[in-house]
């Protein structure tokens, strides 16, 4: 239990690091799944047009998680929403450390990684 919140802790500063940069809210739904909202051209900025993302390579160099991402479009904020959660699971299925954008009609981007491990995503694909 004890290491489990620090771990939690820790990756929950690393999310708030990158949401500062996005100028961005957070919300934390639950154990291990937050919200960031912030405007498009902020995100494509921060990610070099969804490139990278520099906090898969913070969570996955300085902690003992992994982190599974998505980004949202959508006509509404719930269309959004529910895009960004199933980019997210689209990442968790595919071993998490990367992040897909999702947009009109369940479109795929992806995936969005790291920097850092770029080399470990390459050495895995076929």
């Amino acid at each position: 239990d004890y290491q489990y919140s620090l771990s939690r802790i820790k990756v929950l500063e690393h999310i708030y690091i990158f949401a500062e940069k996005l100028q961005a809210a957070v919300v934390d739904l639950n154990q291990g799944y937050y919200l960031l909202f912030c405007t498009k051209k902020i995100i494509e900025i921060e990610t070099d047009n969804y490139q990278r993302i520099e906090l898969i390579d913070s969570i996955y160099s300085n902690t003992i998680s992994t982190i599974s991402m998505g980004i949202g479009y959508g006509i509404t904020a719930k269309e959004a929403k529910n895009n960004a959660l199933y980019g997210s699971s689209v990442a968790n299925m595919q071993g998490g450390n990367r992040a897909y954008l999702v947009y009109e009609n369940k479109k795929l981007a992806g995936p969005i990684i790291g920097v850092k491990n770029t080399k470990d995503l390459k050495d895995d694909c076929i």
